[in-house]
């Protein structure tokens, strides 16, 4: 048996924002994902319906291949961060496609997390792949136009440490 649940039941209404699987001895969390209530939820809800119960395996790959039919970008990046960041049965192939994802889409992904105050998840993302040497100075720009002194003084640290000599 496996010792993952998942922390979620069936009998609920609504998907909720974020599902968590744990291990169920330790409470380590196994692995995150941004579910997308609002889009495609009987997809989300017949991929999820052979973990409802406690100790199922929970297929990761499936949050991998869904990632496609994502159409919103918020969506699609917190998908490939909590996948990049809790990388259970994570192929080499599908950790590339997020790690471009998040790239490609840094700068609008960052512009977000500024614009609407989410600041706490500035790092996660950062560390995930979405903060580039190419948007760094842009990102940081937003910040100081926000009045962000901490978050630019954190995104010039970043620049710092990460890019100095890089070529990122």
């Amino acid at each position: 048996l496996s010792e993952e649940v998942f922390t979620l039941s069936p009998d609920i209404g609504t998907l909720p924002d974020n599902i968590i699987c744990a291990n169920a001895v330790t409470g380590e969390t196994k692995g995150k994902d941004f579910m997308c209530g609002s889009e495609e939820p009987d997809k989300i809800t017949n991929m999820l319906s052979s973990s409802w119960k406690e100790y199922a395996e929970f297929e990761y790959s499936n949050i991998d291949s869904m990632f496609e039919e994502y159409k919103v970008l918020w969506h699609r990046a917190k998908t490939a961060r909590f996948r990049l960041e809790y990388p259970e049965g994570l192929s080499e192939e599908n950790e590339k496609k997020y790690k471009n994802f998040l790239s490609r889409n840094g700068l609008k992904i960052m512009s977000k997390l500024i614009d609407e105050n989410h600041i706490e998840e500035i790092g996660c993302f950062a560390e995930a792949g979405a903060l580039t040497k190419s948007n760094i100075d842009k990102v940081s720009a937003l910040a100081v136009e926000k009045g962000g002194t901490e978050l630019t003084a954190w995104l010039l640290g970043f620049k710092n440490t990460h890019f100095q000599g890089n070529k990122k």
